[in-house]
């Protein structure tokens, strides 16, 4: 029932709460869309951050529903959409086959792994994606862990909640007290043995992201 209510939702303005349409106010940076996740996750953008994904196996590690899993598998050679459980799993499976073309669908494969551990073989993969994944990680160990599934020079992508308070938030926000500074993922990713690339805590609204490389 509250889905159903939420998907009712106009564009709003936070400012005076009208429909933007209406909006008497000089308030772009207010106006978003609530029931629709593609308006202030900008997966263009994260997507750039991936690198040209062309004949390019891609992890995307914590892939829930498939949010971007289904939306790489129409670019990439491959994508691999890792999560923990058998759910997720199944439901990836059937968005797979609900919303990708026949001749894309064998790019995309779901793939169960443990918690500990991202279950990936060895040299696997060109790119590994996290989104809003690794605050529940928060561990150097596990990105130790992934590196040798990495082939050389392979690209990491951490998205993930910036560590502040905000007048809105996405009702999948989890509270602050579990986010992850920028600065304490950049130490992780360091200490595991990454190479630092880039960093943007400007590109989206919500988020920051964290571009490392595996070290050859």
């Amino acid at each position: 029932m509250y889905l159903r209510l939420l998907l009712l939702l106009p564009l709003l303005c936070l400012a005076c709460v009208q429909p933007a349409a209406d909006c008497p106010c000089d308030c772009d940076t207010l106006v978003i869309e609530t029931s629709d996740r593609t308006a202030w996750q900008k997966p263009s953008v994260v997507i750039e951050t991936l690198g040209d994904l062309e004949e390019k196996v891609v992890a995307d590690i914590g892939a829930g529903h498939g949010f971007f899993a289904l939306r790489l598998a129409q670019m990439a050679d491959r994508v691999i959409a890792i999560d923990v459980t058998e759910e997720n799993i199944n439901i990836l499976a059937e968005q797979r086959d609900l919303e990708l073309p026949v001749g894309q669908r064998g790019r995309l494969e779901p793939r169960l792994a443990p918690y500990e551990h991202p279950n990936l073989e060895a040299e696997e993969v060109d790119v590994v994606l996290f989104v809003n994944t690794f605050y529940v990680i928060q561990s150097v160990d596990y990105l130790r862990r992934v590196i040798p599934g990495m082939k050389p020079g392979a690209r990491l992508v951490i998205v993930d909640w910036k560590d502040q308070s905000f007048e809105f938030e996405p009702p999948n926000m989890v509270p602050r007290s579990a986010r992850i500074a920028i600065g304490e993922t950049q130490d992780m990713l360091e200490a595991a043995g990454f190479r630092l690339v880039r960093s943007y805590d400007d590109a989206l609204r919500f988020q920051y992201i964290v571009v490392a490389e595996k070290q050859e």
